[in-house]
């Protein structure tokens, strides 16, 4: 080809014939479906895909899993479960502390019966349906009487050591009473025999031991000598009692009416009736 400004023969190449490639041969799948995708060659060099973190479904705002169902289901049976225990708890404690009544509590009614020991000389009054032991009185054998109902006990038992006590207790003090002299101004015979059995007996018996201050106290039989005392016993727990010291011309009883510290209340009234009784 010549230039036409230069006249210069200019070769020119031939354009390029772009050949077609064939389509490679249809495939078909086991079901005799032709995809055309099983030969191709491109799809055959491309890598597998990897799997990315933000291919996992997304679970929606307040969606929770099985096991975090289960879990919530449990704790909330178990709050239930400690609610319904604390509130049958509740219900027979207040019960027992007599909350559950509308109206004033009323007293217990308790019914007495008389005991008699004829060869120790006293008798005194006890709830009926309490169970009574007794004896002594003869054979050298100090005269007792015991009266319990599983929880409290009242027991009247003559002192052997305390009985000398008594005896000498009774005498004036500082020798006879010299007319003119006004007479020494000491404790009644019955509280000396109580501060004696004190030390030699009820301090040993009772560990812990503490009494209120004594005062003397008419009952049939006589003027005694009453206090209000705790202490424990061996194992056991908590003891409150009523103490009663008594002096005679044969005999020196001691009463001692006692129960559980958190009982007080309940046979405290029933003591004091049963200890005011006694008489000859």
């Amino acid at each position: 080809m010549k230039c036409k400004e230069c006249g210069e023969v200019v070769q020119v190449p031939s354009p390029k014939v772009k050949q077609k490639v064939a389509a490679p041969p249809a495939c078909e799948d086991d079901y005799g479906m032709n995809f055309g995708l099983k030969e191709d060659p491109i799809l055959q060099e491309l890598p597998p895909r990897k799997r990315r973190a933000d291919d996992e479904p997304k679970r929606k705002k307040g969606s929770k899993s099985k096991k975090q169902n289960s879990n919530t289901g449990i704790k909330v049976a178990v709050g239930v479960g400690a609610l319904l225990i604390a509130g049958i708890g509740g219900f027979f404690a207040v019960q027992n502390m007599g909350g559950g009544s509308s109206g004033p509590k009323q007293p217990e009614v308790v019914n007495y019966s008389t005991f008699e020991h004829d060869l120790g000389q006293f008798n005194i009054k006890y709830p009926s349906d309490w169970e009574v032991e007794s004896g002594g009185g003869q054979g050298g054998r100090p005269p007792f009487a015991t009266f319990e109902d599983g929880t409290a006990r009242i027991s009247v038992r003559h002192s052997r050591s305390g009985a000398p006590i008594a005896d000498m207790a009774s005498l004036p003090a500082g020798g006879p009473i010299i007319p003119g002299e006004a007479p020494v101004d000491e404790l009644p015979p019955a509280a000396k025999v109580h501060e004696f059995l004190t030390q030699k007996q009820f301090e040993l018996d009772y560990s812990d031991y503490e009494e209120t201050p004594g005062e003397e106290f008419d009952v049939p039989y006589g003027t005694g000598w009453l206090v209000e005392f705790t202490g424990s016993e061996g194992f056991g727990g908590k003891m409150r009692a009523y103490r009663l010291t008594l002096v005679g011309s044969q005999w020196q009883y001691n009463v001692v009416a006692k129960c559980p510290n958190n009982r007080w209340d309940k046979y405290e009234p029933i003591f004091k009736e049963v200890i005011s009784s006694i008489a000859r």
